[in-house]
């Protein structure tokens, strides 16, 4: 029985594919500035249209849309053979009489401005078993190399600088869109309930297809079936609660995780925009085992953009990491929209700015551009190439050529994904380290700061006023390991954040507190694991397995030598300055002061060697014997010796909030030798505040408490 169910399946695929027509179409990617399109050959059927529910995802359907998408860019109206648009639709049988284009846009039109698209409109008659019925296309062009257009990206709300349920740019561009698409449908005497509309775009072209789509349901002249909406790279257009209902379901959101645009305005915090409709995400790194994603998938992408492009495709294989870090920096600075307008530094105003000087013509280059150009080329050097790569990756994250190439290589079944990630956030100074399955280190984080060079695509860290936030696949497993070179158990809070496929978070899970210190590492799964917990499984590791975690991962911090100013000042009325001069294990130090209560009569000349140890978290503890020179100035009495030599101890508590600099408080311990050193401990050179401890008959200690900092 199952046999013969798969054989009738089996036969009606081939039958449904024999009546698909193979169509090929000038395509040419504006970015590349080929003088001439490539031909790309792909299945179209009509009457996908009629058999297929527009509330169910045609593969067939999404890839023509994105080359209508891409060839929206390119219009030459000064040569019709140029204007790839203009071909494909005659291709797709739409003649030239049913082209409506709206390419010539006056940004200094009154009540609209900068806030215009460009679109084109096109039909055809198409037979069905109920007659002729019309097909028409409405494209939507994304953003061009233009100011005013990248300028209505960046407008929530301009007219109000406040709270607002729908993207103001997006909002007046679609309003544009509507009318002329209604007065198009009049002048063709196309009657929407007897027509399917197939509408797409890219980008700022995708957000206003998808208001267009749902604002044409929401008048009721339009039924949700015969509406087909297909958009790439949308950005969120709205925050009004209706976004998600089920009429909407026609309308299909493409969007890869590594790209920014999709994840703006935010949806997070008190912003809340998004799309309407369904979105459906590619598959990449962080959900896609290795040898598929790097021998499979990468390598027949590359085929299509190498046509496209020229040249192979930039991914950055770190999942929705990027963008969530971008969202979460932008809820940082601007956490509510009127902030985002706030003032001078306000995001709006800054990107206008920015957008007129980028886009300017004739822009003169800067003088120092130059050096601009060898700081990037060192760094690009120093890093082996991570700036040329991640110039080309932030451009490739977004085309309309990368989402074109990807739906063109892969299937249905292969270029999406629905599985949800995780990151890994760790706070405070520690130690750590993330093993890969082939127990290579991946990761190395010192003092909690990551340590960048260390880092292994797609494994990612960067550092946060929450902590480090750590990414890995979420299809693998890797094993990470917290140490702390501490005498005392130093609390580190972990925490997990659980993602969907879109990369918006679904859950903030419970801290988790770990307590390493000098005897004790912890180790735990991260990446496939961490997806399904909501807390990390530590494990203790004690003495020997610790020391062997610690050589294999080098965690133990380096004995940089380091150069310290250092200032002063005690209970005593003593001021010093000096300098620290030596690694944590072994240092000295080198000080010069005087006592207020002899100003100008005397200095003292402090050297000492110490030893530093962490105490706890950023607490460290010094033990340090100085040698001190009091040198006097003045007319001396007879007797007196002009050198004293004072023996002192001082221990020290120092707390560092960032990773060089600290502040500390010490106890100090000078020794009172009688007969020997006694002009040091004389009234009228020094306060005694705490009085002298007597040791023996001829030694007493005088402590005092030093306060200080050091850079």
């Amino acid at each position: 029985m199952k046999r013969c169910i798969f054989g009738i399946f089996f036969v009606f695929c081939i039958s449904a594919a024999a009546f698909c027509e193979r169509i090929t179409l000038p395509v040419n990617a504006e970015e590349t500035g080929r003088e001439k399109p490539v031909d790309i050959t792909l299945d179209w059927d009509e009457t996908w249209f009629l058999t297929n529910p527009s509330n169910k995802y045609h593969h067939g359907i999404a890839r023509m849309a994105c080359i209508l998408s891409e060839v929206a860019y390119v219009n030459e109206a000064t040569d019709p053979e140029l204007n790839q648009i203009k071909n494909v639709y005659r291709k797709l049988g739409a003649g030239d009489s049913s082209q409506d284009f709206h390419y010539d846009i006056d940004y200094n039109a009154a009540g609209i401005g900068n806030n215009q698209v460009a679109f084109s409109f096109a039909s055809k008659e198409i037979k069905t078993a109920k007659g002729k019925k019309n097909l028409v296309f409405v494209v939507i062009r994304g953003t061009p190399f233009s100011a005013n257009e990248w300028i209505s990206n960046v407008n929530v709300a301009d007219s109000s600088r406040n709270e607002t349920l729908v993207h103001e740019g997006f909002f007046l561009a679609e309003t544009q869109v509507h009318k002329a698409l209604i007065y198009y449908l009049l002048k063709m005497k196309i009657n929407p309930e007897e027509s399917y509309f197939l509408i797409s775009g890219h980008s700022r072209g995708a957000a206003v297809a998808n208001l267009l789509g749902a604002n044409l349901v929401d008048e009721g002249f339009f039924k949700p079936e015969n509406l087909f909406v297909y958009t790439f790279a949308c950005p969120n257009v709205s925050q009004e609660d209706k976004t998600s209902d089920a009429k909407y379901g026609f309308i299909w959101n493409i969007v890869s995780p590594e790209d920014i645009v999709p994840t703006v305005p935010m949806r997070k915090g008190n912003w809340n925009f998004k799309k309407y409709g369904n979105t459906r995400v590619f598959a990449n790194r962080w959900n896609t085992p290795e040898e598929v994603f790097e021998n499979d998938y990468i390598p027949r992408i590359n085929m299509y953009y190498y046509l496209l492009m020229e040249r192979d495709y930039y991914p950055f294989d770190t999942g929705y990491y990027i963008p969530m870090m971008v969202t979460r920096l932008l809820i940082k600075l601007y956490p509510k929209i009127k902030k985002y307008y706030g003032s001078s530094f306000g995001f709006r105003k800054q990107a206008e700015k920015i957008f007129w000087s980028v886009f300017a013509p004739n822009k003169p280059e800067k003088a120092n551009s130059s050096s601009k150009n060898r700081i990037l080329e060192f760094v690009n050097k120093s890093t082996g190439g991570l700036v040329d790569y991640s110039s080309f990756a932030f451009l490739d994250m977004h085309l309309c050529s990368n989402y074109l190439s990807w739906l063109l290589a892969l299937e249905e079944n292969e270029v999406y994904s629905e599985k949800l990630c995780s990151v890994l956030i760790i706070k405070g100074p520690y130690e750590s380290a993330v093993f890969n399955s082939k127990d290579e280190v991946v990761l190395r984080i010192i003092d909690g700061v990551p340590q960048f060079k260390t880092i292994k695509v797609p494994v990612i860290a960067v550092p946060s006023t929450v902590g480090v936030i750590i990414g890995v696949p979420s299809c693998e497993e890797y094993t990470v390991v917290v140490y702390k070179d501490s005498l005392v158990p130093t609390m580190i809070p972990t925490k997990i954040e659980h993602y969907d496929a879109e990369g918006y978070i679904t859950e903030i899970c419970p801290k988790k507190r770990i307590y390493p210190h000098k005897g004790m590492a912890y180790s735990f799964k991260i990446g496939a694991q961490t997806a399904e917990e909501k807390t990390i499984n530590a494990k203790k590791s004690h003495s020997k397995e610790t020391r062997q975690f610690i050589k294999q991962a080098k965690l133990k911090q380096q004995d940089v030598f380091r150069f310290q100013p250092e200032f002063t000042l005690d209970t005593d009325l003593r001021f010093e300055v000096g300098a620290r001069m030596g690694t944590q294990m072994f240092h000295g130090d080198v000080l010069t002061g005087q006592s207020f209560t002899d100003f100008g009569s005397s200095v003292a000349i402090n050297a000492g060697i110490g030893h530093e140890e962490t105490l706890v978290d950023r607490l460290l503890i010094d033990f340090a014997a100085y040698g001190k020179v009091l040198l006097a100035t003045g007319d001396l009495e007879k007797g007196e010796r002009r050198f004293n030599f004072v023996p002192s101890a001082r221990i020290s508590l120092s707390y560092k909030p960032l990773h060089r600099e600290s502040l500390f408080v010490s106890g100090v311990f000078d020794f009172h030798i009688n007969g020997f050193n006694d002009k040091a401990f004389s009234s009228d050179v020094r306060n005694t505040n705490f009085g002298t401890i007597n040791i023996s008959d001829n030694v007493g200690v005088v402590p005092s408490i030093r306060f200080g900092i050091r850079f």
